[in-house]
């Protein structure tokens, strides 16, 4: 998984695919750049393979390791915070999963341009009371743009980061975090 660990300085571990897309993409306009900083995010695949792989990475690496959880981890987190290394760090979407910390705005524009010949949406099309992800699936389930997959939707929408207006105010708490981490 990390056979050349030279030029990393932080590990990040996430639950999916969308924040191994996603992340470096949003790390560029948020001024922490994943690549110049030696950032590598790992995908995990859910809230319990996260905690294993950190426990065995924490065991064979003397890297600082920050994990992001989605907001239905707490319980798991508090359980599991004793075990933390110093130098490790975790973060807890407020609400929801990571597709729910995306801005509505960003997720427009990116449909707009790949799926426009199909129709376009507006905001209002993209909230709801239910999850993002769930949202997503059934617009475009009712859209005729195919079926929703997240790691395709992360690609789409990577290409359409832009500047810094497409950080939620989540995203750019969590840079600020992050980036605490390399300042110390």
């Amino acid at each position: 998984m990390l056979k050349n660990i030279q030029n990393i300085n932080l590990i990040i571990l996430a639950e999916g695919v969308t924040e191994k897309i996603l992340l470096p993409a949003f790390s560029k306009v948020a001024g922490i750049d994943f690549s110049e900083n030696g950032i590598k995010v790992i995908s995990s695949g859910g809230k319990n393979r996260l905690w294993r792989l950190y426990h065995k990475l924490s065991q064979e690496i003397n890297l600082p390791i920050f994990m992001i959880f989605d907001s239905d981890a707490a319980n798991l987190i508090e359980s599991n915070r004793h075990f933390l290394r110093s130098t490790d760090d975790i973060y807890a979407i407020s609400k929801g999963e990571f597709e729910d910390i995306l801005p509505d705005k960003l997720i427009c524009k990116a449909i707009n341009k790949h799926y426009g010949l199909l129709g376009n949406i507006t905001i209002s099309d993209v909230t709801g009371k239910t999850g993002k992800a769930q949202i997503l699936t059934d617009l475009f389930r009712i859209k005729g743009f195919g079926t929703f997959k997240k790691a395709e939707f992360a690609q789409i929408l990577a290409g359409c980061i832009k500047s810094e207006a497409d950080l939620s105010e989540e995203l750019q708490e969590l840079f600020k975090v992050l980036n605490s981490k390399l300042t110390k």
